[in-house]
C-alpha cells in the first residue's frame, strides 16, 4: 500500500511541474508518512539505545539537550525523532517562500537525499538549520553576517560537521577579483591535499594527533578507512553539480521572470561547490564525508527550480534541461542506494517499517 501511495504521489507531482502549478501538500504528506510512521531503520536501534539509557551526553551538546528535555517530559524515543522531523521540516519549508518551487524541491529530494536524511535526523535536523542560514549570505548588510555565524553554530551544536559551512562566509566577499582568487585558491589547495594523501597511503598525515589536542577520538573512526575508487563517486556528484548549476544560470541571467535576487542566489549555491572542492582528499579517506554534498541538494534543487519556471513552457529548451536534472538525480538515486549497497539497509527498512501501514 505504501509503495503505491508513494508511486502514485510521485506521478501527481511530475505532472503538476509539467503544469508550473504548485501543489506540495499531498508530495508533503506521504514523505513525513515515510518519515514519522517508520519504527525501524538503519540508525533507529542506536539513538532509541542512546535515548533510553542516557548516552546521548556523549554526543554534541545541543542535541544532546534536546534528547534531554524529551526525556524529561516523558516523550517516547518514536516520539522524539517525530518531533525532530517536523522541526526540520518546517525550517526548510520556511526556507522556500516561493511556493511556486516547492514541489519542484521536495519531489528531487524524495528521490536524493531524503531517504537518507530520514535514518540520520541529526544530520537532518542541522542541514535544515544550515539551508536556512543561507539567505544570510546573500543579504548586503553586516549584521547578515552574524547571523549566519549564530545559525552554524547552533547547527553544528548538533552535528559538528556543520563547522564546514563556516568556509562558506568567504563567499561574502564582493571584489570579484578576490573572490576568484579565493576559488582558485581553494581549488589548488584541494589538488595538492588529494596528492599527499594519495602519497601517504589514502591517510591524512598527523590526524591523530590532531583528534588528540581537541579530545575528539570519537571522530578517528572517519579516519581509520580506506577508499578505492569509490572517491569518483562523490568527485561526479559535484563536477555534474557545477555543470549544472552553470547551465542553470545561464538561463536564469536571459530570463525575464527573474532578476538580480534569483541570479545572487544561483552564484551562492555555485559558489558553495566549488568551495567544496577542498573536500575532495576526505574522499580518499571515507565516502561518509560525502554528507557535506547532501547538505547543499536542497539549495540546488532549489536553483534547478527557479530555473525551470523562468524557462517558457512546452520548449526544447525547457524538455532537455528538465531530461539533464532528472538523470542527474536519478544517477545520485542509483549511486547511493544500490551501488553503495544501501538498498536494503535504507531503502527497504524504511517502507516496510511503517506504523501507518502495518
Amino acid at each position: 500500500m505504501i509503495y503505491a501511495f508513494t508511486i502514485i504521489t510521485i506521478f501527481q507531482s511530475i505532472i503538476k511541474i509539467s503544469r508550473k502549478k504548485s501543489s506540495y501538500l499531498i508530495l508533503l504528506a506521504m514523505m513525513l508518512v515515510i518519515s514519522i510512521g517508520n519504527y525501524f531503520n538503519a540508525d533507529y536501534l542506536v539513538y532509541e539505545r542512546m535515548y533510553n539509557n542516557a548516552e546521548y551526553s556523549r554526543l554534541e551538546p545541543g542535541f544532546s539537550l534536546l534528547m534531554s528535555l524529551g526525556k524529561t517530559i516523558g516523550l517516547s524515543y518514536h516520539q522524539f525523532a517525530t518531533l525532530i522531523i517536523l522541526l526540520g521540516f518546517v525550517i526548510v519549508l520556511s526556507t522556500l517562500k516561493n511556493l511556486n518551487i516547492t514541489n519542484y524541491v521536495l519531489l528531487a529530494y524524495l528521490f536524493y537525499p531524503f531517504l537518507l536524511d530520514v535514518t540520520q535526523i541529526r544530520f537532518f535536523l542541522s542541514v535544515a538549520i544550515f539551508v536556512y542560514s543561507s539567505k544570510y549570505l546573500i543579504n548586503d548588510d553586516k549584521i547578515s553576517i552574524v547571523k549566519y555565524l549564530i545559525c552554524i553554530f547552533l547547527s553544528a551544536s548538533i552535528h559538528i560537521s556543520s563547522l564546514f559551512y563556516l568556509i562558506f562566509i568567504l563567499l561574502k566577499f564582493k571584489n570579484y577579483s578576490v573572490k576568484k582568487f579565493v576559488k582558485l585558491s581553494i581549488i589548488f589547495l584541494a589538488i595538492s591535499f588529494v596528492f599527499i594523501v594519495f602519497l601517504n597511503n589514502n591517510q591524512i598525515p598527523f590526524i591523530d594527533n590532531l583528534l588528540k589536542v581537541f579530545d575528539m577520538e570519537i571522530y578517528y573512526v572517519y579516519f581509520n578507512t580506506k577508499v578505492d575508487f569509490g572517491f569518483i563517486i562523490p568527485m561526479f556528484y559535484y563536477l555534474a553539480s557545477i555543470y549544472l548549476l552553470k547551465k542553470s544560470l545561464s538561463i536564469i541571467r536571459k530570463s525575464e521572470y527573474y532578476g538580480d535576487k534569483e541570479e545572487k542566489f544561483g552564484n551562492l549555491v555555485l559558489g558553495m561547490h566549488i568551495i567544496s572542492i577542498i573536500l575532495f582528499p576526505l574522499f580518499l579517506v571515507n565516502l561518509q564525508f560525502i554528507r557535506f554534498y547532501r547538505s547543499l541538494a536542497i539549495l540546488k534543487y532549489s536553483v534547478f527550480a527557479i530555473t525551470d519556471l523562468s524557462i517558457k513552457r512546452k520548449t526544447k529548451l525547457r524538455y532537455s534541461y528538465n531530461i539533464q536534472v532528472i538523470i542527474f538525480v536519478v544517477i545520485n538515486f542509483v549511486m547511493e542506494l544500490i551501488l553503495q549497497d544501501r538498498f536494503t539497509r535504507v531503502f527497504i527498512p524504511l517502507f516496510e517499517n511503517n506504523l501507518l501501514f502495518r
